[in-house]
């Protein structure tokens, strides 16, 4: 069913970009970039990919999660590079080579057909302990989300006036000189809130648990929309769909994609908040969630390519110096910051990081994108393990899905990136939680 409702958006949007007339202009020329063309030969190229994905490793497969993240970001260069420019040219080339040997990776790794999943009664239950475990992350999440919140002025629905302000309100939260301190809050309220307040919901029954669905959704929803950013949501969104894809074994089904269409609906919401549409629909919130999917980040990295060419080869300084900005007291590299500078003519409010694909090469030259595409098809497949496993409980499973979702989402900046991501955070709650079985096992005895 996925696989042909894929094949068939490809070609119901590519008809409907013909009639609308929206490929008379070319993709890119000296008046910028045919964004609504780009856009429809993106959404068909993907969707035709996800076909063959669906056909060689099936949907209940990590393999497909991390290659359709992946190929979001690079499937959609081609339609906007500019031909003429010899530095996009060089952009286009190594992102295509380093996309292509991703899924050669991929197709070594993975085997073309994949074992099937447990059944939720197979898998080890979740003991006390995890429980009970889940409910304290919840709670100092929770603390931890309300402090940092207090400390930034409160939510951003609480500022009434034009979206303009909404907009500077937004940017506030993220791109100032605090930043880097955000970004330990952010590990508490975009990551272990949802998940520790999911596996608490779903260790309810009943009554309990159809009283306490409506709460919880508004809590993840304020607490990872509150700064005005959308892609927390959307991250969570997507991670816990793959939770429920693992463990319950959901196919694709109506209530499933009734479910996808609320969550782009908020998407938009928070779009027409923002001032990034003029005004909420159904159309506009499509539009700008593909958009942003498809376009932003790629324009980004295209635009400003030149700029990490003539700052020339670091021989990995860019990397050592994220890694060793864990510390609160170090700053991480200052390209991110550069790079907004030279798109926007200042460099104080914002950050816009290299692609991944141009850090990795500038560092590391081409055993970088060589040898970092096995090594992540080696880390999804050990991933795809381990959620394929009997001894794997539902919180384990919860984790796996962040994880997974975590390192599909890595098309941009170094290392730091997916530490940011959470995962760290990811792997301390892992060891936490097998500590927990553990103990539990050995009393029996």
């Amino acid at each position: 069913m996925f696989a042909g409702l894929a094949a068939a958006s490809a070609v119901v949007v590519l008809i409907s970009a013909y009639l609308g007339d929206v490929f008379d202009e070319p993709l890119v020329s000296k008046f910028g970039r045919n964004h609504e063309a780009a856009t429809a030969l993106s959404f068909a190229a993907l969707s035709f990919y996800v076909y063959f994905l669906v056909v060689y490793f099936g949907f209940q497969s990590s393999a497909f999660f991390f290659l359709t993240l992946q190929a979001m970001y690079y499937l959609p260069i081609p339609f906007l590079t500019d031909f003429a420019d010899a530095f996009q040219v060089e952009f286009l080339v190594f992102h295509m080579l380093f996309f292509l040997i991703l899924n050669i990776a991929f197709m070594v790794v993975f085997p073309p057909s994949q074992m099937s999943l447990p059944t939720p009664q197979d898998r080890r239950p979740d003991g006390n302990t995890n429980h009970l475990l889940a409910i304290a992350i919840a709670v100092v999440s929770i603390l931890m989300t309300a402090l940092y919140y207090q400390a930034n002025g409160g939510l951003i629905y609480q500022r009434s006036g034009a979206a303009a302000l909404i907009a500077d309100t937004r940017l506030s939260y993220y791109a100032n000189g605090k930043y880097t301190y955000a970004g330990y809050a952010n590990q508490f309220k975009n990551l272990l809130l949802p998940m520790s307040l999911v596996i608490w919901l779903t260790s309810l029954t009943g009554n309990w648990r159809r009283l306490a669905i409506l709460p919880t959704i508004v809590i993840i929803f304020l607490a990872t929309t509150g700064t005005g950013q959308r892609a927390p949501l959307m991250f969570a969104a997507i991670s816990l769909s793959v939770f429920s894809v693992f463990y319950y074994r959901y196919r694709l089904t109506v209530r499933q994609i009734v479910i996808f269409l609320i969550v782009i609906q908020a998407f938009g919401f928070l779009s027409s908040l923002q001032g990034r549409v003029t005004e909420f629909s159904i159309f506009a919130s499509f539009s700008e969630l593909f958009q942003r999917r498809f376009l932003v980040n790629q324009s980004a990295n295209l635009e400003t390519y030149w700029y990490v060419v003539e700052r020339g080869h670091r021989f990995g300084l860019d990397w050592i110096q994220d890694i060793l900005s864990l510390a609160p007291s170090i700053k991480p590299d200052t390209l991110p910051r550069e790079l907004f500078g030279v798109l926007w003519g200042s460099s104080d409010r914002g950050n816009s990081p290299p692609s991944l694909v141009t850090t990795l090469y500038f560092n590391f030259w081409i055993p970088g994108l060589l040898i970092l595409p096995f090594l992540m098809a080696w880390a999804a497949r050990a991933i795809d393990k381990r959620l394929r496993s009997n001894n794997t409980c539902k919180t384990q499973v919860m984790i796996l899905a962040f994880m997974l979702i975590a390192l599909s989402s890595w098309t941009s900046g170094s290392i730091l990136t997916v530490l940011n991501a959470g995962l760290i955070t990811f792997l301390l709650y892992f060891l936490l939680s097998r500590i927990k079985l553990k103990s539990r096992a050995v009393s029996r005895y």
